[in-house]
């Protein structure tokens, strides 16, 4: 039976495509997977540390304390996908949508988002330190619980979200596309120096 690195480089090369996997302790490090879609299937335990994925559609997948450390995705859909307490450190997506999507506890320092769109995703009680989700275009995103602490959200517009929860020190932003963001006063306070404003106890 074909290791699952062996399955999804054989699905790539015949562009076939595969629904219903269920996947346990596999690993599929440094593979190269491409146009094919993968759908209806679940993951749990297993590596795809260093992968890269192009123009790979998924649909109806969970990815349950997976690695895709240093992995990459180009020019792909995600849709319905779950990420449940996967390592996502310096993983980039690339020209990608992800849409109705969740990322729940998961560890994602450095992940790198810029320039996708993101439509109804959940960032929900992750770390994602140091992450860039720069130029981002948005609709209907919601965060909770996360530290985006040195998080680089230059040229995104961030209107409607709802970061009270949240931690964002050190944080980076166009400060014209922060309108009706919602913030705590101690984390308005770093809002206002950033403007410049001298704020008299």
């Amino acid at each position: 039976m074909p290791s699952l690195s062996e399955e999804l480089m054989l699905a790539s090369d015949a562009a076939c495509d595969l629904s219903g996997m269920d996947c346990t302790d596999e690993d599929a490090s440094d593979a190269d997977i491409g146009h094919i879609d993968i759908e209806k299937s679940k993951f749990r335990r297993c590596s795809f540390y260093g992968a890269r994925f192009q123009r790979t559609c998924f649909q109806n997948v969970i990815f349950e304390d997976c690695d895709f450390s240093g992995a990459r995705f180009y020019d792909g859909l995600l849709k319905h996908v779950e990420f449940r307490s996967c390592r996502l450190m310096g993983t980039v997506f690339s020209d990608c949508i992800l849409e109705d999507d969740k990322l729940t506890d998961c560890q994602g320092r450095y992940l790198n988002l810029s320039g996708n769109t993101l439509k109804r995703v959940s960032f929900d009680h992750g770390s994602f330190k140091g992450a860039y989700l720069a130029r981002c275009k948005c609709a209907k995103v919601t965060v909770s619980g996360c530290d985006f602490t040195g998080c680089d959200f230059t040229g995104t517009n961030l209107e409607g979200f709802d970061f009270t929860t949240c931690t964002i020190d050190g944080s980076i932003w166009s400060l014209d596309k922060v309108k009706h963001m919602k913030v705590t006063p101690e984390q308005a306070l770093d809002f206002a120096r950033l403007l410049g404003l001298e704020i008299i106890p």
